[in-house]
């Protein structure tokens, strides 16, 4: 929608300032000011966008109102992302190389600055215009109530009669347990889950169950925009409050009614905090022991918000077993002569309910198609084709309403997942990085970028529009995916606002057609049939901001590097993502044309070196080449002073035509993962001053040296990997690196360090190929915060562990062995390891689990 390019033009003109302040020209006053009364306009035509949003269903004059937003947006940004690259060469060229560097940015003849005097010109004109159109149409004023006073069908499915559930069986006998017991905190149970899956139902069906156990009961719809005194008032009515009681303040009377109860009531579809903080006036403080809330809600912390997260009971979607449970019941329920006979149609059925996804809105709204029409195979085939358009009325609506609920700023952060595969587990780093690169994050206070972008994933999360794939041992996500039917949804709204499109010649969701050439972003899927040329010479193509490249199936042809004859036109490009299980063709010098990219991501085998041009790239802060095989890198990468990101496969090598001594400049670098040894100058690491993660393969001497020193030379070092079969000729003394929690040792050692030599506050800590023939226990038992470790391949070659004294291990909790082939016994004495919830053993042959030890091992194949 409009007001996610109208986000992105207030971000890039808070930039654009902040350069235009920090360069303190005289002879750009006149820029500054015109960047500032872009934003100030901006600003203001966001403030009646939301209104036109809300009505663009009602009227077309709207949905056209809110389209000339669009379009006025993307031109904005088109001048931002230009004038970008314009004052960074005004920078580096001084203010005497400022109009040639003008002229050859804008192309033109006149000057820079008479072209985008006229470029201002042309953007006063256009919103007057739409101001003119928002006036004239009485865009603002609705001439009626908010949405949500009007009637919303849901209401009526609270009170629907449905005796029966389907695959909620266990969840349902679980809470109702949780609800009678006396002990349960708070008193709340909180109901959440992605929108469709079943929330309501298991709500709906608990509170049948357990109202007989108190003295009053009540059921309320809540919905997104209600009205609070009639919500009380409704509860009020259905506990048995009398009506003379109903005046104001009805909160306190009906909070004095009910502190002499043992009541239950149930909330259905809590969207917000806000509500509950109204709502909760009308309970008492101190409500009868016993009394009960349920409540329903899309947004976890929505729930964790009233009761705690102890309260918290997460839905998930249903087995395939009970989906096609369900869907038959539904499909078969006898309505007249619209009842099916499932015989024959068990096969094309099947393949329905899988497309429903678990998701019980889904299996039947989707049933309910299938009654109204014939009974065929053909027809069934054709709701199946259907399925992938997303035109099942009912659920897209209940989708469409969390996605309507999202703030500004995370909806082009929850339509970016429409760019990835469906099914797709999305690393939450790189979706985080490529956020960053298209400037939908901003800083906040001392919360840097990735922190502010992490927690707008972790937003996504607690909504329940993305599910968690993977964690990382201190909680943080490590990957994530998204459901189909939400995958669906994003691709449909990315489509209808031109925020991105696919391209593919089998893909579902491939859409060529003029309008939406228009599409900011690219997901590029390759075929195995040669298709037409989808790029082309389109001028709208060259504005892509966003390509990414999916080739799981090895289609990607040598010379079809993401067209690479256009690649160095894409000047507005930020980010650029090539995944592919065969090889790379090299990639093309012209990348150094693409001044705004920020952003490059290759997987597959690469043949050939990355061109030197790549130094030309003053805006990249993320290489992420660690799936990219046989790469060499050219030496001016060193350079690079924005590069915050740089994460090699181990095979990476660099070009020998130039050796760098001091001239090396990275003070932005966060992560350096994995660079061989051979490639870096041992000194360099006293430059790299904002390093969180280090990984060396076969560090030297000298980096042991270095790092030992007497004084640490990266302060913020949170991660420490050093790799290799032969091991370093010094001893390593960590203690001073405070912030390092992390530490994995691949290297053959003599013998470990001593407990005063590991990092003060280590949290993890791995080894493998350590070789370590006394026992790694004796030491490591000591390390006071110490929760996770892991002895891996080769790291222990004697028979026995032997973890002794009541004190030993005091903060462990996961202990992993792997590939152990000598280990025979673990053993461990009374008290020791007291925080210890699990072992994980994989392939130890040899290795007898003791009885102490049993119930919490894990043993994988």
């Amino acid at each position: 929608m409009a007001e996610i390019v109208l986000t992105a033009v207030i971000n890039k003109a808070i930039e654009v300032i902040s350069n235009l302040i920090t360069e303190g020209s005289s002879g750009l006053h006149w820029l500054e000011e015109d960047i500032r009364w872009i934003e100030r306009e901006t600003r203001h035509v966001w403030s009646y966008l939301d209104e036109a949003e809300a009505r663009q269903d009602e009227n077309h004059l709207v949905r056209n109102l809110v389209q000339d937003i669009e379009d006025l947006a993307h031109d904005i940004e088109d001048i931002l992302d230009t004038l970008l690259p314009w004052l960074a060469s005004h920078k580096s060229k001084g203010h005497l190389g400022c109009l040639t560097a003008a002229s050859h940015v804008f192309s033109c003849g006149n000057d820079a600055a008479q072209h985008f005097v006229g470029e201002i010109e042309k953007i006063k004109r256009k919103i007057e215009d739409i101001d003119r159109l928002r006036t004239t149409y009485g865009i603002v004023d609705r001439g009626g109530t908010r949405s949500g006073d009007t009637w919303d069908p849901r209401r009526s499915f609270l009170y629907a009669d449905e005796s029966e559930i389907v695959g909620l069986e266990q969840d349902s006998d679980n809470l109702e347990t949780r609800l009678v017991d006396t002990d349960l905190e708070n008193g709340v149970i909180s109901i959440v889950g992605m929108p469709g899956i079943g929330k309501t139902t298991l709500g709906k069906e608990i509170y049948r169950r357990v109202r007989h156990h108190f003295d009053c009961s009540a059921q309320v719809y809540v919905s997104q925009e209600p009205s609070i005194r009639e919500l009380l008032l409704d509860i009020a009515r259905q506990v048995g409050l009398e009506k003379g009681k109903f005046e104001d303040p009805i909160e306190a009377n009906l909070g004095e009614y009910l502190r002499g109860k043992r009541f239950l009531v149930f909330l259905d579809d809590v969207w917000n905090t806000r509500t509950w903080d109204c709502l909760k006036l009308g309970f008492p403080n101190k409500p009868m022991s016993g009394s009960r809330i349920i409540i329903t809600s899309r947004n976890t912390g929505v729930g964790r918000y009233i009761g705690g997260e102890s309260s918290l009971h997460l839905l998930q979607p249903l087995t395939p077993e009970n989906s096609w449970k369900l869907f038959s019941k539904m499909v078969m329920t006898s309505r007249g002569r619209n009842a099916v006979d499932l015989q024959g149609f068990e096969y094309i059925g099947k393949k329905i309910v899988e497309k429903c996804g678990g998701i019980p809105l889904a299996i039947v709204v989707t049933a309910g198609m299938l009654r109204e029409r014939e009974r065929t195979v053909h027809a069934w085939n054709g709701v199946l084709k259907s399925m992938s358009q997303d035109d099942r009325g009912e659920l897209s609506k209940v989708l469409t309403m969390s996605y309507k609920d999202l703030p500004s700023a995370l909806k082009p952060c929850f339509l970016y997942f429409g760019l990835f595969p469906e099914d797709h587990e999305i690393p939450a780093f790189q979706l985080i990085n490529m956020w960053a690169a298209e400037k939908f994050i901003i800083a906040s206070g001392e919360q840097d970028v990735e922190d502010v972008a992490e927690d707008y994933l972790n937003n996504l999360v607690a909504r329940n529009l993305i599910q968690v794939a993977s964690r990382r041992f201190d909680g943080r996500i490590r990957s994530c995916r998204i459901h189909d039917l939400l995958h669906n949804l994003s691709i449909s709204i990315a489509k209808q606002t031109n925020f991105f499109r696919s391209i593919s010649g089998g893909d579902k969701h491939s859409n060529t057609d003029s309008s939406s050439s228009r599409g900011r972003r690219i997901a590029y899927n390759p075929s195995n049939t040669r298709e037409p040329d989808h790029f082309g010479a389109n001028y709208e193509i060259l504005k892509v901001r966003a390509m990414l490249c999916f080739d799981t199936n090895q289609y990607l042809q040598e010379e079809d590097f993401v067209v690479s004859h256009q690649l160095g036109g894409l000047t507005f490009l930020r980010v650029l993502s090539v995944e592919t299980n065969s090889f790379l063709s090299s990639v093309p010098d012209e990348i150094g044309n693409l001044r705004l990219l920020s952003y490059i991501g290759l997987r597959g085998y690469y043949r050939g070196n990355l061109p030197s041009s790549i130094g030309n790239l003053k805006n990249l802060t993320t290489l992420d080449l660690r799936e990219c095989r046989g790469i060499c890198l050219p030496t001016c990468i060193w350079n690079m002073k924005k590069l915050k990101f740089f994460l090699l496969h181990e095979s990476a090598t660099f070009t020998t035509s130039r050796r760098l001594k001091n001239e090396v400049s990275l003070s932005s670098l966060r992560i350096l993962d994995v660079v061989n040894c051979r490639h870096l100058e041992p000194h360099w690491l006293h430059k790299f001053t904002s390093l969180r993660k280090l990984g060396i393969r076969y560090p030297s001497t000298k980096i042991s040296e270095i790092l030992s020193g007497a004084g640490p030379i990266l302060t913020k070092l949170e991660n420490l990997r050093l790799t290799g079969a032969y091991p370093p000729t010094g001893k390593l003394n960590l203690y001073r690196y405070e912030s390092l929690i992390k530490l994995h040792l691949g290297i053959v050692i003599e013998k470990l360090p001593d407990v005063k030599e590991f990092p003060r506050n280590l949290t993890k800590l791995s080894l493998r190929f350590t070789e370590l023939e006394e026992d790694p226990f004796y030491t490591l038992k000591k390390l006071p915060r110490l929760e996770i470790l892991k002895l891996g391949h080769r790291s222990h070659v004697s028979k026995e562990l032997v973890c002794s004294g009541a004190d030993s291990f005091p903060q462990l909790r996961v202990l992993k062995l792997r590939q152990l082939y000598d280990l025979e016994n673990l053993l461990a004495e009374d008290g020791a390891m007291p925080e210890l919830k699990t072992i994980t053993i994989r392939d130890c042959w040899k290795l007898k689990v003791s009885k102490r030890f049993l119930s919490r091992t894990i043993i994988e194949r």
